[in-house]
């Protein structure tokens, strides 16, 4: 915004729209090049972590079996500080927690506590939520970011979010989950917390996955698509009914959808390339 600012007086909108896309360009053939070239012979430190804090899930995904497994060793707020701590992970800049269901934890504003006093140069974190539970899920997440602003740590949520009404239920396993989730997501939302939905599109809401992005728009939210993936720690390698499992028209479908998803809703630029990269 400061140079957009500083070079205002002096160039044309057109030019200076020109010159931002030549920077994202440029931006991106840098990081191609330090992480995928340099970074081979002096490897980077991570600069963002995906943490999840437990094994265990209330909700009944199509795409997940995650909710199947018995509870598994959680790691403590002790343990987490003493891991983080390591020089390793002396770069990470943003932390995002998942699980299972990490709101699932009476302790999650303490996992935030240690992530956020452990991390010299962290400015960001993050949570995913089913939002099922939806009063537990307002009090843990609440106390979760005023642990974050009282470290001057910017925080965001992402509830997931997967279609209207029964289409998400249906995708989820868990009829009622549309509702709370909204009213989650319009709760944060009111509390001034950054807030946006996460849509990971299995063969049950394909088809469906543009009346998700003409309510979001309706309804001024921001979210993220993804096509659901076998991913070992979800234990969902069985799930062949739902995952991936698209004929040619609801795959000629979903390369339409992406492609919309990129030119009429998604503006930041690393995302736009994620949308290139599925629908090819």
């Amino acid at each position: 915004k400061t140079y957009k600012t500083l070079i205002k007086p002096y160039l044309t909108e057109q030019q200076i729209n020109l010159l931002s896309q030549i920077y994202k360009l440029w931006h991106l053939a840098y990081d191609d090049v330090r992480v995928n070239m340099l970074g081979q012979v002096f490897p980077m430190k991570p600069t963002s972590l995906s943490m999840m804090a437990n094994d265990v899930c209330n909700s009944r995904c199509q795409m997940c079996s995650i909710w199947q497994q018995k509870k598994d060793q959680e790691i403590t707020v002790e343990n987490l500080s003493k891991v983080l701590s390591d020089p390793f992970f002396s770069e990470i800049r943003h932390v995002g927690i998942t699980g299972g269901e990490p709101t699932l934890r009476p302790d999650l504003p303490e996992l935030y506590q240690a992530v956020c006093t452990s991390l010299p140069k962290i400015d960001a974190a993050s949570i995913i939520t089913n939002a099922i539970l939806e009063d537990v899920v307002k009090e843990r997440v609440l106390a979760s970011a005023a642990v974050c602003k009282q470290h001057n740590i910017n925080f965001g949520v992402m509830v997931s979010l997967d279609g209207v009404g029964e289409v998400h239920d249906e995708v989820r396993g868990r009829k009622g989950n549309f509702d709370s989730a909204i009213h989650t997501i319009n709760y944060f939302r009111q509390q001034n917390i950054p807030t946006s939905f996460g849509c990971t599109i299995t063969r049950s809401n394909a088809l469906y996955v543009d009346e998700l992005l003409d309510y979001a728009i309706s309804e001024g939210l921001y979210g993220r698509f993804r096509i659901a993936e076998f991913i070992d720690r979800l234990y969902n390698s069985t799930q062949t009914e739902f995952i991936r499992n698209f004929d040619e028209k609801t795959a000629y479908h979903l390369g339409l959808f992406f492609f919309r998803a990129e030119h009429d809703f998604e503006t930041h630029s690393a995302h736009q390339k994620t949308y290139r990269s599925i629908r090819a």
